[in-house]
């Protein structure tokens, strides 16, 4: 590319910008020899001074980059299995941050949202996969993370099994939770531990224990303050192990209850034990 001054059978000589062209027959008069050029943008071709710059096409701005979730949860500048450990621990305290956590935008947080963000992960098709190596597209990536405490622990793995993972995933959660492919030790004793948030709106977490080397049948009620039962959480046999139990908020009928102090209450075999929670609205 230059600037050239060309006569073409004795017409009026034309200051413009070359372009090569190959192998351009309709262009072989102009000089040098076996190089051929046209001249472009006719109308500026008057002899004035034009500049390379008119002729390169515009700069793209950079966008905005990509909106609603995204892979790179916690922001480190990488995208591996602690993105959707980081983004489970935010649900549970943030379920009404749909901008962040509503992946299939049904409008919703449920278990499918965190599904859906672990395949995108793995399959590499992250609205920023551009921070994703490609060495680790299909292979699920982890690193230990610290300061994780023992309720941390016990939601996850709920949530864990909830997500029916395959062996590789389950590995690397294990590997990021524990630093070890390895499964957390089984409880010691029964417990009910107090609802995560608290108040809360509109739903809320109930974690309990069941002590190592034993299935009891659980049943898990809420009850309102004049001692009514509002709805019905766990009836079943349980094995040993720690459990999760989401509480959205609703009665037996899939009504939203009112603003107020609510009591849920397990039984475990001979383990009873009941706690207080607030609904705010």
């Amino acid at each position: 590319v230059g600037a050239v001054e060309v006569e073409k059978y004795g017409e009026t000589e034309l200051t413009g910008i070359m372009i090569t062209l190959v192998n351009n027959a309709d262009h072989d008069w102009l000089e040098p020899e076996g190089v051929a050029y046209t001249l472009i943008d006719q109308f500026r071709l008057s002899g004035a001074a034009l500049d390379i710059d008119d002729f390169l096409p515009p700069e793209e701005e950079e966008g905005p980059g990509p909106t609603g979730p995204v892979c790179d949860f916690n922001g480190d500048g990488k995208i591996i299995i602690n993105d959707v450990i980081a983004y489970l621990l935010y649900g549970r305290d943030n379920p009404t941050d749909l901008a962040r956590l509503d992946w299939n935008g049904d409008g919703k947080y449920l278990i499918n949202d965190a599904i859906m963000f672990l395949n995108h992960i793995q399959k590499g098709t992250c609205p920023d996969a551009a921070l994703q190596l490609s060495s680790a597209v299909d292979e699920i990536q982890a690193v230990r993370m610290e300061g994780m405490s023992q309720s941390d622990l016990e939601y996850l793995e709920e949530l864990m099994s909830q997500m029916k993972l395959t062996e590789e995933q389950e590995a690397a959660f294990r590997l990021a939770l524990y630093g070890q492919a390895g499964r957390a030790e089984l409880p010691k004793a029964n417990t009910l531990s107090q609802n995560s948030p608290n108040p809360f709106n509109p739903a809320t977490t109930i974690s309990y224990t069941i002590a190592e080397g034993s299935t009891v049948y659980v049943t898990l009620n809420v009850y309102d303050i004049r001692g009514n039962l509002v709805r019905s959480l766990v009836n079943e046999a349980r094995e040993a192990g720690t459990y999760n139990v989401f509480w959205d908020g609703t009665d037996e009928g899939g009504r939203s209850v009112s603003s107020g102090v609510y009591f849920y209450r397990i039984k475990a075999g001979d383990f009873n034990q009941t706690r207080k929670m607030v609904l705010l609205k």
